[in-house]
């Protein structure tokens, strides 16, 4: 059976998203293209970002020099 881990990231642009992440116990960071980060993190994610690309970038310093 599998066991999701806190250290697993799940990066999620919707509360639901987010809720389901903190259910199977994996650690929710928002991506606000819907939501203002406030309503993310009240569902309780950690960090939130405005796009995935700026998420990716603090992740992966490597991957700003990406475009998309």
């Amino acid at each position: 059976a599998f066991t999701a881990h806190p250290s697993i990231l799940v990066f999620e642009d919707s509360t639901h998203g987010i809720e389901a992440a903190i259910a199977a116990h994996m650690t929710p960071i928002g991506i606000c293209s819907q939501h203002n980060p406030e309503i993310l993190k009240n569902a309780g994610a950690r960090l939130c970002f405005d796009h995935m690309r700026d998420a990716a970038a603090l992740l992966n310093p490597k991957a700003s020099a990406i475009t998309p």
